[in-house]
């Protein structure tokens, strides 16, 4: 079942545009770019972050609910990306830097990032992680779509691939994309939000997986058309059967030495939707240890969180 959107024309989104002095004077507290990335778990690859203000305010890491605001600051440091390193190096200065805050511009400047960003190295197409940090939905995910349909190009032509490769890398056939995101707004728009034009056809150029904390939020999310990636408390073995023909690959490189470079598990959008193919990623380290914590603060005053 897919969410009816309403339709904006290229001319009308194009009038969103903010102009190059504009971008160049707000990129900074906007969006970050690192280019060949040393993250040991992605491996050499382009990351793109933005501000943590465009994420999807019902994710559980955004902060505690309502009337539970004593454990916000716990419930924060439960997001991956606010608790890792990107966050310690680059996200608080976006959160410090941007003024007036707008998701449509942010987004204006995160694509001008993919826009330059370089394609290839070694001779091999760069892989592209588009917002470790942030989130995008609605004209802003269609923005950074765009972008990427330009990086993915610009890569195909430099390498002078055949065809068929660049339709794969557009998601109009099965296989590896060069480009992928996670998303906590699947409720609010359908994968068709994350498509761009390329002759006037409509193509996926990034593979976006929705995330989901619990199976029956795969199941949802699987009947709104998106590929799923699950939070688990622990890995039970590689895969794990999830009911209704949903299976789970527990995430490679959490169970073995393999980089997302090299596994391109979570590039398959079309083929695990299709396959009803679930990622799990296991919650690990300071996550961990923080939500044991948050646990066992709740069950002392009866809070549910």
């Amino acid at each position: 079942m897919n969410i009816p959107i309403k339709s904006r024309s290229r001319i009308e989104l194009e009038r969103t545009r903010p102009t190059a002095r504009t971008i160049l004077r707000d990129v900074e507290g906007y969006a970050r770019l690192s280019q060949l990335s040393g993250n040991a778990k992605t491996g050499p690859v382009n990351v793109t972050m933005t501000t943590h203000e465009t994420c999807d305010k019902g994710c559980p890491w955004y902060g505690a609910p309502e009337g539970h605001e004593k454990y916000n600051r716990l419930v924060k440091r439960l997001c991956y990306f606010l608790q890792g390193n990107s966050w310690n190096q680059n996200g608080r200065y976006l959160r410090q830097q941007a003024q007036g805050f707008d998701r449509i511009r942010a987004a204006w400047c995160e694509a001008a990032l993919i826009r330059v960003a370089r394609v290839v190295h070694a001779g091999l197409a760069v892989g592209l992680r588009v917002h470790e940090g942030g989130d995008a939905y609605g004209y802003a995910a269609r923005i950074i779509a765009a972008a990427v349909l330009a990086y993915v190009l610009r890569a195909w032509r430099e390498l002078g691939l055949p065809e068929r490769q660049l339709h794969q890398w557009l998601g109009m056939r099965h296989g590896r994309q060069l480009a992928w995101t996670y998303t906590h707004h699947w409720r609010r728009c359908d994968p068709a939000n994350w498509q761009a034009e390329y002759h006037g056809v409509p193509v996926s150029p990034i593979s976006v997986l929705a995330s989901c904390e619990t199976v029956e939020h795969v199941y949802e999310a699987h009947d709104r058309g998106w590929a799923t990636a699950l939070v688990v408390d622990r890995h039970n073995g590689p895969t794990d059967y999830l009911g209704r023909g949903f299976r789970g690959i527990a995430c490679p490189a959490q169970t073995s030495d393999v980089q997302c470079r090299d596994c391109g598990l979570c590039m398959q959008s079309k083929r695990n939707r299709d396959l009803r193919l679930v990622v799990m990623f296991e919650v690990h380290g300071s996550p961990r240890a923080m939500t044991e914590k948050l646990i066992t603060l709740t069950k002392k005053d009866g809070t549910q969180l």
